[in-house]
């Protein structure tokens, strides 16, 4: 399936290794699959911002890297991982998959209208940056629910998935002038 009514976008500043993804999100029962088109190969600072459009909030939120996209660690931790929604964030080494939670506690941290932001530095080894989203909303469960996800990361795992491969666009060519 591909998206009609998800849009996500994506700007690449490739002087300092960054790329900025934004969009929105108005289903909770698929999988979104994002591609994005990177101009080289290695370690990037990826910023994603998306708006809940959905009528139900947000209590965890898991990202499955894809092949060829990694978290970069230093002394066996991750190097840049972090959400401003969620107070915890949990790296699932062996299945490349990303947690970002708060507590174990059913708790919404993302309500309709609001936006994720999430941080992550990652090495990029192929044409692509390439990660899985899914959500669990408050509605999901209880705290068994979270607890499950942040064993396993493989919440989702049936949901029919929507590939969406993002615009990009390059950015941060400043003029200098003295």
């Amino acid at each position: 399936m591909r998206a009609n009514d998800i849009h996500m976008s994506a700007s690449i500043d490739e002087k300092n290794r960054v790329i900025l993804v934004t969009g929105a999100i108005d289903r909770n029962d698929h999988t979104i699959v994002l591609k994005v088109p990177v101009p080289s190969r290695g370690e990037w600072t990826v910023i994603k911002a998306e708006v809940n459009i959905t009528e139900e909030p947000w209590i965890a939120w898991q990202m499955n890297l894809g092949e060829g996209t990694s978290i970069i660690e230093k002394e066996n931790q991750p190097e840049l991982l972090m959400s401003k929604n969620f107070k915890n964030t949990r790296y699932l080494r062996d299945r490349n998959t990303v947690i970002f939670y708060s507590d174990g506690k059913v708790q919404p941290e993302v309500r309709p209208g609001d936006a994720i932001l999430k941080y992550a530095k990652v090495n990029i080894a192929s044409e692509f940056f390439i990660a899985s989203h899914n959500r669990r909303t408050a509605y999901d469960e209880e705290d068994k629910a979270v607890n499950e996800m942040l064993r396993k990361g493989e919440f989702g795992k049936k949901f029919p998935k929507v590939e969406v491969v993002a615009a990009v666009t390059k950015i941060n060519e400043p003029d200098t002038i003295n």
